[in-house]
């Protein structure tokens, strides 16, 4: 039997001719030795394959915790954006309006500014005028009573005329 090759198709009569050749006690040992190693060998595939198998799935788990936790990050950092975004259009809406309110207050200022300069105009044409009669007032050798009296009922003439 050393040496020979069988053929699939004639394994049944082969063992025929075995069973027939030996003792029972030596076919049993030899079908036993036979029926071990296949158990065997049928163990080992099993082991390596499910050792293999468990570490691709360990594998398989590990990349899908790091997905999980990345997708996780993901969300937090587009929400984060999202909020910003929010605060974005909040803030552009309330610059825009305070822009508008610094155009009226710059009009504003610059109506109050010529507003001014118009009193500042009108102002120092009246201390011109009053620097004019007191010098005339001099001139014509008043007392100095006689100008306060003057100055009083001129500035009390230039109210009545600005109310």
């Amino acid at each position: 039997m050393q040496g020979r090759t069988v053929k699939a198709a004639s394994l049944p009569h082969e063992l025929t001719q075995l069973a027939e050749g030996l003792d029972p006690l030596a076919a049993a040992g030899t079908l036993g030795y036979i029926a071990g190693t296949l158990m065997f060998a049928l163990y080992f595939v099993e082991k390596s394959t499910r050792g293999s198998m468990e570490s691709e799935l360990q594998l398989a788990k590990s990349k899908l915790d790091d997905q999980e936790s990345r997708i996780k990050q993901l969300q937090a950092d587009l929400d984060k954006e999202s909020r910003n975004a929010r605060d974005v259009e909040m803030y552009k809406r309330r610059i825009e309006e305070y822009t508008k309110d610094i155009l009226k207050l710059e009009r504003a200022l610059e109506m109050k500014d010529g507003q001014l300069e118009t009193f500042m105009v009108v102002a120092q044409r009246q201390i011109k005028y009053l620097e004019e009669q007191l010098k005339e007032l001099q001139r014509a050798s008043l007392k100095p009573c006689s100008i306060h009296i003057f100055l009083c009922m001129y500035t009390d003439r230039a109210a009545a005329r600005s109310a």
